[in-house]
């Protein structure tokens, strides 16, 4: 997890990082245990302090995107 949060982050995104942060589930940037976020946005968001896109940020092993794999279906 990025430990810097950028200018516009939303208060939602802010509060769920320091929840993780306070519950100890992040310690120095890492998660040290499974978090279950309820989009793949929201992961995206926590993780690079800021507003994101998780059907195109998160890739599978083949660097295919979210949304790459859902376009093909």
């Amino acid at each position: 997890m990025c430990l810097t949060e950028t200018k516009s982050c939303q208060k939602w995104i802010k509060d769920m990082r320091a929840e993780f942060i306070a519950s100890k589930k992040v310690i120095g940037g890492k998660f040290i245990e499974d978090v279950h976020f309820k989009s793949p946005s929201a992961a995206a968001a926590c993780v690079t302090g800021g507003s994101a896109n998780g059907n195109i940020m998160w890739l599978y092993p083949d660097g295919e995107s979210i949304k790459d794999k859902a376009e093909k279906k």
